[in-house]
Parts: structure tokens; sequence; C-alpha cells
């Protein structure tokens, strides 16, 4: 038997090596022990000395071609083509393979080193091939690019310089577990038969599986990332893993995420413990499966807008003692999102375990099959959740314990079964309510209490109020354009210079001219038009978010272009309330300043108090109006006539001052005497008053005119006792029978109480009755 090559690879120590740096990096909470994740080279045969030893021939020099130091790259690829061709016979062995099969022995090709392994294009592989086996492998550049390999790709414990496969086809996992990639990671469009595995990984540079198709996960847990995990348009099968990750942002829009996952009963999107520094993009994601993201620490925002998700998501919980909530220092978004089962915003009912959020919280246009919410706002001056638009079908809406006041904003939003819970707070404090329709939803426990202390009023149109949600309306607007200024700033030396020297006012023509510097006159009206065309109209940063919203520069070239008012408003808006802000932003960064890192949130503040309109918040009559008609029927369709009682008096209340607004006197003075005399049908006490009131007003007149009138001179009914016996029986006459006095005035009078007492008395038996039945 021929000898063995005398590469041997030490398993114990890679293992051990792997332990410890799971050991000091991550607390696993309730997993197993991280020893226990060690697999990546459990299949492999070892001495006693835990060593494994290449199986090969060797050549001169004691090694085979894969791992003599004297082998050129290119030898090396052709020992790894003829490998995946199935071109090899048992002679180039230096041990028996089992059963006579050797297609596994071959395929080990463990700690090759070389520079380049360029397999770009390769379409050859024989069937049955076990795997391209390169654990523990060093290799500065790894190209898969356009391959077709139809085995399993191992790069577990292996050391590269960069990693290239777009394009490529798989036809097994790629396992990258504990790998180290100096450089990017990049299998952009590639086709992976089984995962994506880089648990445990370090990437110097960006990871990307941006539009690749896996059968199964793509797994980058406990992995750190120096630049982006990029898994936008990918699809994926049972789960998107990002769990204990660190990583500097994560762009993963219209990821898709589906199928049944063997390792776990809850398929989806898996980043408990995830770590960014700056945001997660999960924009029109599609997950059949729950969004985890329990002790999230998000460094910008988290965007989940446009996203289905069908079994919920958790960010926070109310159960165990270290499973802690996500924190968020940007916003929150799930606008537009789907999501079915249970929305887990709120964490255990302490102030100090809720979900933490840094910016907005928006929920609009969404759809929630069952909302939990009670946010920590962190921003001193941001406490509404925006839920305008949304549909929750159950769940709870919470205030904190302490007080401190979260205010929804649900204007049109559709309310099922939803609980209010204002902890310190009141009900009436804690809701936005705008054309908010009601679809099951009862107002119970301490809801009710607090709507009942407030007579039913669901609309404050306070200052404060108005500024609170104006401010919050305008934070998201704001924040893009604080965003776009400062990369704008980096990118044009010529408006950093402008805005530094220049004194506010700020007008359209200045601002966009020190953007457009060089801009021809075409260009300029194009960029009105249609937006940026090109990175060098604005700066990269910019123009790439440009290609998916309209910005500042858009905006500025538009009002510069254009003879309507109101498209001057930003450049009105930085003169008035945000030019120091600017100013002193635009002196703070140079040309090399990385516009992500540029501390926006003093501009963004000042933005968003220039940018806020209490009055386009205020509420119309007509709105107010229609609010409690849609809190009536709803409150009506629940069985709970009692409320939809008190709702209709506020409601006809909002009309009257419609009609004092309209002029319609007659309208306006009816209703307010119909509010008067029995609260619209629903205060069988008014009714009540009035009647008395009606009995003691005529028994005034009937007592005044028995000393003025002759003829009305009967003891009966003379002096006070008399009148009031007069005023009553004339007040049921038409019910019991009236009675007879001389003077036709007085007869006359009589009768026309008596009209008015019929009238009174069956009011008083409506609301009465009305009353009763609710």
């Amino acid at each position: 038997m021929p000898d063995r090559c005398g590469y041997d690879l030490n398993l114990r120590a890679a293992e051990e090596r792997c332990a410890r740096w799971l050991a000091t990096e991550y607390d696993y909470i309730h997993d197993d022990s991280p020893v226990e994740e060690v697999q990546a080279f459990s299949d492999l045969p070892r001495d006693d000395d835990g060593r494994w030893q290449c199986p090969r021939v060797p050549r001169e020099g004691g090694r085979c071609v894969l791992h003599d130091q004297d082998a050129s790259d290119a030898d090396v690829r052709a020992a790894v083509l003829a490998t995946l061709r199935g071109e090899y016979s048992a002679e180039e062995f230096g041990v028996d393979a089992p059963d006579g099969d050797y297609r596994t022995l071959a395929s080990r090709m463990l700690g090759v080193e070389l520079d380049t392994l360029d397999l770009h294009g390769c379409r050859h592989a024989a069937p049955d091939v076990p795997a391209l086996d390169l654990r523990c492998a060093d290799i500065d550049t790894l190209r898969l690019g356009d391959a077709t390999i139809d085995a399993p790709i191992r790069l577990d414990g292996a050391t590269l310089g960069s990693l290239s496969g777009i394009g490529a086809d798989i036809g097994g996992s790629l396992g990258a577990r504990f790998v180290t990639v100096e450089g990017d990671l990049t299998l952009d469009r590639a086709t992976v038969d089984g995962r994506v595995d880089c648990r445990f990984s370090r990437i110097g540079g960006d990871a990307s599986v941006a539009h690749t198709t896996a059968g199964s996960r793509f797994d980058f847990g406990f992995s750190h990332v120096d630049g982006v995990v990029d898994a936008a348009g990918g699809d994926c099968g049972g789960r998107f893993t990002l769990k204990e990750a660190v990583v500097d942002a994560v762009s993963a829009a219209g990821v898709a995420v589906s199928g049944a996952d063997p390792e776990s009963d809850i398929p989806g999107l898996q980043f408990r413990g995830l770590t960014t520094r700056r945001s997660v993009d999960l924009t029109g994601a599609d997950c059949v499966g729950q969004l985890i993201g329990y002790r999230m620490a998000i460094g910008g925002d988290f965007d989940a807008s446009g996203a289905t998700i069908t079994q919920g998501v958790s960010l926070a919980t109310r159960t165990g003692t270290r499973l802690g909530e996500a924190t968020i220092d940007g916003t929150l978004s799930f606008s537009e999102a789907r999501i079915d089962d249970e929305t887990k915003l709120r964490g255990r009912d302490r102030r100090d375990a809720t979900l933490a959020v840094g910016g907005r919280l928006d929920l609009s246009e969404g759809t929630f099959e069952q909302l939990q919410a009670l946010p920590n706002m962190t921003h001193d001056r941001l406490s509404v959740v925006d839920c305008r638009g949304a549909t929750i079908h159950e769940g709870v809406l919470a205030g904190h314990d302490s007080g401190e006041t979260v205010l929804y904003d649900l204007e049109e939003a559709e309310l099922g079964d939803v609980q209010i819970r204002p902890g310190g707070a009141s009900a009436p404090a804690m809701l936005w309510l705008d054309r908010t329709a009601f679809a099951g939803f009862t107002f119970v426990d301490e809801a009710r209490r607090g709507f009942e202390r407030a007579d039913w009023t669901l609309i404050d149109e306070s200052p404060e109020r108005r500024e609170t949600v104006a401010f919050a309306r305008a934070f998201g607007d704001a924040t893009e354009y604080a965003r776009d200024f400062a990369a704008l700033c980096v990118a044009r030396p010529r408006l950093r210079e402008w805005l530094a020297e220049t004194d506010p006012p700020y007008d359209a023509e200045s601002l966009a001219s020190a953007v457009f510097d060089g801009a021809g006159e075409r260009a300029f009206e194009r960029v009105a038009k249609n937006g940026p065309e090109n990175p060098e109209q604005l700066g990269v940063a910019p123009f790439r978010r440009e290609r998916y919203r309209v910005g500042v520069a858009t905006l500025l070239a538009r009002a510069v272009r254009s003879d309507d008012e109101d498209d001057r408003r930003l450049a009105a808006t930085v003169a008035d309330g945000a030019g120091d802000a600017l100013a002193a932003l635009a002196g703070r960064v140079d040309g090399d300043t990385d516009p992500e890192s540029v501390d926006t949130a003093t501009l963004r503040d000042a933005l968003a108090d220039a940018l806020a309109d209490p009055d386009a918040a205020s509420r119309s009559l007509e709105q107010q109006e229609l609010t409690y008609i849609e809190a009536r029927k709803g409150a009506d369709d629940v069985g709970d006539s009692s409320t939809a009682g008190n709702l209709f008096v506020n409601e006809r209340r909002i009309r009257r001052e419609i009609h004092r607004r309209e002029g319609d006197w007659v309208d306006f003075y009816a209703n307010r005497t119909f509010d008067w005399v029995a609260g619209y049908g629903e205060r069988p006490r008014r009714a009540l008053r009035s009647s008395l009131l009606l009995v003691g007003g005529f028994a005034a007149v009937y007592w005044v005119l028995w000393y003025l009138l002759p003829g009305f001179s009967s003891p009966t009914y003379g002096g006070v006792d008399g009148a009031l016996l007069l005023s009553s029986a004339s007040f049921t006459a038409f019910v019991l029978g009236g009675t007879t006095v001389e003077a036709v005035p007085i007869r006359l009078l009589a009768n026309v109480e008596a009209l008015l007492g019929a009238f009174m008395i069956a009011l008083f038996v409506f609301t009465l009755t009305r009353s009763l039945h609710r």
C-alpha cells in the first residue's frame, strides 16, 4: 500500500476553538450548551490525538497535489475539477475505501491553501458526488460565479479572502459554519438546493444572498458581519435566521420565507438577539411563519412595511425572566403590513421591560389579527402610535401604569374586539379618534369608566394634543429630509459652503442652485419632473433613496420650476424653523464623512417642528360628527344601547355647532331646545325637569293674571296654591280631563298648556322607555 499524504488536521483543536468562541461570545439563555452546536467536523475520521490525515497518495515531497506547497493554483483547480467529474481511481489513495466506494474520500479536500480557486462557470459534475469539501481551507479568492455544482459545498472552519458565487447553482447546501471571510461573501441570484448555512461566521464585508433561492434556510445565526446582510428578493424555505448575530445592517426587502423548518416548530424570521449598527429593511417581506425579535438591539429603523407574516410577530414577551424585549433606536414600522395571529409589541407588566422605540411606531394601513401594544417611546416628544387606517381585529391598546401617556392615532382605523387599558392615564387621553370604525369594539371596564367621566366626549381638540399629533405625523418626513440633507452636504461642497456662510432665510432658488451646481437647464427640468437620473446629480446616498421616493433635491427642483406656492413649502420651512440646525450640520461634515453616520437628530427635530401643522391635524366638525356616528353604530352593533345613546347626544351637539357655523339659526335653536328639553330623547330626567318647569311657569302666569283680569276671581284658583292647581290640571287636561274657568284668555292659555303638557308627557314616556330599553 503506498504511503499517505503527510498533511494532517487537528480536529480536536479546531472544535475546541469553536467551542471557546461560542462560550465567550454569546449568552444562550435556554438553549443547549454551545459545545453541542459544534457539529462541523463530527463526520470525519480521526486518530487518538484527534487528527484527520489526508487519504491521498503523496507526490514528491511527501504531500498530495492538494496540500503540496509547491503546487500551483492551476494544479489544485485541476484536481478539484477532476474530483467533481469523478475522474479519479483507487490508486490515487493511500487507504482502502469502505465497500470500495472512493467518492467520499475523493471529495475531502480539507485544509487546502491557495491564492485563488476559480470555479467560475464550472458545469461539470459526476452523479452522486458527496460534496465539494473545503473545510478548514485557506483561500484568498474563491470564485463560484455561474458554476453548476451538483453537490453540497462545505467551507466550515475555512478562512477566505472573499467568496463570489453570483448565479451559482449548488445541488445541496452551502455549509460555512465558523468560516472567516475577510471581505465580501456574495451569493446573489444563486440557486441552492439546500440551505445557506453561515452560522458562527465572521465576515469582514457584506454577506449577500440577494435574489437567491434556497430550498432550506438562510442561516446567519450567531455570525459577525461588518457589512450588510443582504437578502433582498431572496427566497428560502423554513427560516431566515439572524439569531444572536451582530451586523452593520440588514437589507431584506421582498424576502420570501415559506415551508416547514425541519429543525424548528416555528418557521419564519428568527431575529432573536440580533444587534445592528444601522437599520433593518424587511419591506414587502412574505413570511409563512413568525417574526421573532426578542431582545434585538437595532441601531436604526426596523422597517417591515408592506410585509405579510402569517404566524405573528414577537418583539416583546410577557413570560420568562431573561428573554428581553427589543430596543429600536429609530422607527419601527409595520405600515401596510398584514400580520396574522398575535403581534406582540407589549412586554411584561413593568415599565422598564417593554418594547423601546426611539422614533415612530408606525402601524398605519396595517391589518392585525391580534395586536398587543404597550411601547416605551423614548424620544422626549414622541408619544404617538400611528394607527391611521389600520385594521385591528382583536387585542389590547395599553398605557403605562406610571401615567405617561401613549397616544394611539386612530384616524380612519377599524377597531374590532380591542380592549383599552389606560394604566395610569385615562382612556380618552389615549385615543385620537377621527372617523374611526368600531366593528365589534366594546366600551368596557377602564375604558368605559374613563369615557363616562368625560361625559362620553371622544374628541379633545386642545392645542397640546394637536401639536403632539402634528409633530408625530411630520417626524417621518423630517427624518428622511434630514438624512437627505446630510448626504447632500457630504456630496456637494458648494452646498456645505453656502449653508455655512448664508444666514436664513433660504429660498428655493438658492438651495436648488447649491444642490445642482453645474447641472444644465434641461437636466434641472428633468429632475424636477422625474427625479434624479444618475448619482452624479446628487451624490450616491441621496440618489439611492431617490429611486424609491421623492426627497429634498427633487422637491427643491420642483419648487424652482413651479408656480404653485405650496411647492415652496420645504424651502420656507427650512428658513423658518431649521436654518440654524442645517447650518450646524453642514459645518460638521466634509467630503470624507460617511453620510449614514452623520448625527441628524437635531436637524430632524427642527424640521419636524417646522413641518408640523397643528391646524391640519385638527378634526373638522364634519369629521367629528362622523366619528360619533361610527362609534354609535359600533355600540349598537354589539348591543351596547346605553353607550349608543350617550354618543348620540354628543353627535347631535356637534351637528348643532355645524348649524351655528353655517348660520342655520332655525335648526340651531331647534337642536338646542331639543337638547335642553329632553337630551335628544336620551335623558328622561331632562324631560321631567322641563315638565315641572312648564307647570311652574304657567302657574306663575296664572297667579299674576288672577290679580289683573276681571272675572278671574274664583277662590278655587286664587293664590299660589290655586295657580299651581290650575296649571297642573291644565297640563294633564288631554290625559285626565281639564277644568273650567270663566275668563276666556285664561281658558285659551290653559288649552295651550294642555297641548304642551300632552307633548311633554309623551316625550317623557318616550325618553323613559328608551332609557330603560338601553
